[in-house]
């Protein structure tokens, strides 16, 4: 189905899209993408797509995401069916979608919704790249996990550096569930990432994780929003760029505690290494709080490679840019070292050409 596909222009003086570079989005430039999504999962675990899905799961996978912004590009061109991902109750195993797109100049929007079932424990891997150039991605993903579930869910996007990628993420999280998110910016010039975390249950544990490298004129723009609905539950958001050249990255995240969510338990920390002296990262950390008995942190730092640490390594005959590689890994290796060993033997060889 072809579908005319219209500007998206981001309102001006508007909060949600302070420090973006993006002022305009011509959408009418773009074509629509073929179905690239591909997919694959271990035993157990069941993917579904197209007619497979209920009325239910469509409209699980087309529900609004919270508004930062870009919620608008949701209803731009053929909304797919889309493909959901379900960890049956004591089933542990993975699953991985992919949207590689082979065309240039093209559109492509993704929809996924993944539920993990009571004593499930699933991990998932989403991976955005292109062979083409120019391309446009718009994913949404939906991460529902119920009592006692666990989920381990790592985006990883990759793509070239003229495309762009705006990401929603949204997690549900039960009683007692654990959900590990993971996302590694490795790639694309501008890209924008809208997260919400709501924990709706008694003592579940979000921890989300974020590792951007961002060279030349590219943009990272991230947005976060931690919502605590219910007590003894914890969060807990660590955010790490990585800037040189003209680069920019934006962090603007937020903790929001209801009245009734005593003892919450939430951390939100953004760190930023610059590399350059024309680099800028823009961080906005903030605190919400309607309820008594919490504790509650947030933060942001920015830096530079320490030149104690240079020189240290340097005087043991380690070169300059060697030097330079190592103390970038080694800050980096807080986010990869938690990976599996292949997905992290690969993000340290694409962080060896900084």
């Amino acid at each position: 189905m072809t579908t005319t596909l219209e500007k998206f222009i981001v309102p001006a003086k508007n909060e949600k899209w302070r420090f973006s570079g993006i002022k305009e989005l011509d959408l009418s430039a773009y074509k629509e993408a073929e179905d690239a999504n591909s997919f694959k999962a271990s035993v157990g675990v069941e993917i579904m797509s197209g007619k497979q899905l209920t009325a239910a799961d469509r409209a699980e996978l087309l529900k609004p995401f919270v508004d930062f912004g870009s919620r608008a590009l949701e209803h731009q061109g053929a909304h797919a069916y889309g493909v959901k991902v379900r960890a049956p109750q004591n089933i542990s195993g993975e699953a991985h979608l992919y949207a590689a797109v082979l065309d240039s100049q093209t559109f492509f929007h993704g929809h996924a919704f993944a539920e993990v079932h009571p004593q499930a424990n699933l991990s998932l891997y989403e991976n955005i790249s292109s062979q083409g150039k120019g391309n446009l991605y718009i994913t949404t993903t939906r991460l529902k996990v119920m009592r006692d579930g666990v989920l381990n869910y790592v985006l990883v996007q990759d793509a070239p550096m003229d495309a762009k990628s705006f990401n929603l993420i949204e997690i549900e999280a039960h009683a007692n569930a654990q959900v590990n998110l993971t996302i590694l910016n490795l790639g694309a010039g501008y890209v924008r990432q809208e997260i919400t975390a709501m924990i709706k249950g008694e003592n579940a544990n979000v921890q989300l994780r974020s590792l951007s490298l961002a060279t030349g004129n590219q943009e990272i723009d991230q947005r976060t929003l931690q919502i605590h609905e219910a007590p003894n539950a914890k969060s807990d958001l660590l955010f790490k760029n990585i800037l040189d050249e003209k680069a920019r990255t934006i962090f603007s995240g937020l903790i929001r505690v209801a009245p009734g969510a005593q003892k919450t338990d939430a951390y939100q920390k953004n760190r930023n290494l610059i590399l350059s002296e024309d680099a800028q990262a823009n961080s906005l950390p903030g605190l919400e709080i309607e309820a008594n008995d919490v504790r509650c942190t947030h933060g942001a730092t920015s830096g530079r490679l320490s030149d104690e640490e240079l020189f240290y390594l340097r005087a043991r005959g380690v070169d300059k840019r060697s030097a330079k590689r190592m103390l970038v890994g080694g800050y980096a290796e807080e986010i990869i070292g938690a990976l599996p060993e292949e997905l992290a033997n690969w993000a340290r060889e694409k962080l060896q050409a900084v």
